[in-house]
């Protein structure tokens, strides 16, 4: 046909009763190892380069996997190092200004009995008046220290300590604040037992501080194997921009990931704001919960 118009292929040499020649067959031969050659290239080259594809893209996914392994590990340093500097904070507060301010008011006492003998009615008064400020002002330092110092958690007593932090939470103004647990939920894990108490507060905190809330409810539970913490309050709710969380907010949602669960914050029912944090109890993410 075309290809012997054209002179590149010559017509089919016949010998006797249709026999092709073996020329014929050689020719084919070399035809088709001349068309499969580039083919059987090509395709080599581009299994070579899919497999360098894998390669680079396995590669690239561990470097990933270091690098988060690596932010974890210095975001638990820089939150182990806040905690200290926080404990730091709060005892330097309740023995240095704490003390000093009772030393004063005790001066104050003294002073009001020395001129209270003397009959110095006016100058009593104004010193009963400075007493008072004093001792507020002890009082506010004190609460101040304690809740910068967490307290010393063992296994088992987180619902002892959210009870502390409710009757505490009492005397931050007028709302009226409850604790419920379930009796069953006492992890045995001290940072366990130490993020969830960590969390709660500053739940707590920001419904009694930011969200007027009149109501709160602290619940502690489990349920289907997890550990649940529920902070419920009806104050203003969550703000139009809450997905710009404070910084606040991204500490609480971190703690929930380093002990291996996830924190939730949004609407809660009737109203308010609700914070839930659960916790797998059957087992725990070695990268998130052993240590750094």
């Amino acid at each position: 046909g075309v290809l012997q118009v054209s002179g590149i292929m010559s017509p089919v040499p016949v010998v006797g009763r249709g026999t092709l020649e073996p020329s014929f067959w050689l020719f084919q031969g070399a035809m088709l190892a001349l068309v499969m050659g580039p083919i059987m290239f090509l395709v080599n080259r581009f299994v070579g380069l899919m497999r360098e594809a894998l390669v680079a893209e396995r590669a690239a996914a561990e470097r990933v996997a270091e690098a988060d392994r690596e932010r974890r590990r210095l975001e638990r340093v820089l939150l182990e190092a806040g905690e200290r500097e926080r404990m730091a904070v709060g005892h330097q507060l309740h023995d240095g200004p704490c003390q000093q301010i009772t030393a004063a008011l005790l001066r104050c006492k003294v002073a009001e009995n020395a001129l209270a003998a003397r009959g110095a009615g006016e100058e009593v008064a104004h010193l009963q008046a400075i007493a008072e400020m004093l001792d507020a002002s002890a009082g506010e330092i004190h609460d101040l220290a304690r809740g910068l110092s967490s307290p010393t958690l063992a296994p088992g007593a987180l619902a002892a300590a959210l009870a502390d932090l409710v009757q505490r939470a009492r005397d931050w103004g007028p709302v009226e604040i409850e604790l419920g647990h379930d009796g069953l939920a006492q992890p045995e894990d001290p940072e366990v037992t130490s993020q969830l108490y960590r969390i709660a507060q500053e739940a707590v905190s920001n419904a009694v501080r930011h969200a007027r809330a009149g109501r709160i409810r602290v619940e502690l539970d489990r349920s289907d194997g997890d550990l649940r913490l529920l902070v419920r309050d009806d104050g203003v709710g969550m703000p139009p921009d809450a997905g710009l969380e404070g910084m606040g907010l991204r500490i609480m949602r971190y703690r929930a990931e380093l002990m291996g669960g996830s924190l939730s914050i949004g609407p809660a029912p009737g109203g308010g704001t609700l914070v839930t944090c659960t916790l797998p109890l059957a087992a725990r993410d070695p990268d998130r919960g052993g240590g750094a």
